[in-house]
């Protein structure tokens, strides 16, 4: 949960924090994500966080392809602990795979919703 996330790193070292007030999620002073009403999750702002492009949000909904990642560096890396997480557009995350030497594998999902 994105909340959790915001909450989490209000006490590390990292510019993140959730002002409750408003219902933004800063990274570095750009806001990331800004909630309607953070306590549900209902999006109003998206951006990715490489190109900083707004992307359409309908009805607290993201209305279009997006990359979400939250991860929980483990034990044996040196961000033990840390929680990562960012949004990229789809044309950002096809640029990001263009650099891989190993390609990921890619599966067609066919029980859509």
């Amino acid at each position: 949960m994105r909340l959790f996330f915001a909450q989490l790193f209000m006490t590390s070292d990292l510019a993140i924090s959730d002002n409750k007030n408003k219902g933004e999620v800063f990274v570095h002073d750009k806001v990331m994500r800004k909630y309607i009403k953070i306590e549900e999750n209902d999006l109003e702002i998206v951006k990715c966080n490489k190109c900083g492009r707004e992307l359409k949000v309908s009805r607290g909904t993201i209305k279009e392809g997006v990359f979400s990642i939250d991860y929980v560096w483990g034990y044996f890396s040196e961000k033990d602990g840390e929680v990562h997480s960012f949004d990229l557009c789809e044309n950002c995350y096809d640029k990001m795979l263009k650099e891989f030497v190993i390609k990921p594998d890619i599966k067609d999902n066919n029980e859509l919703l």
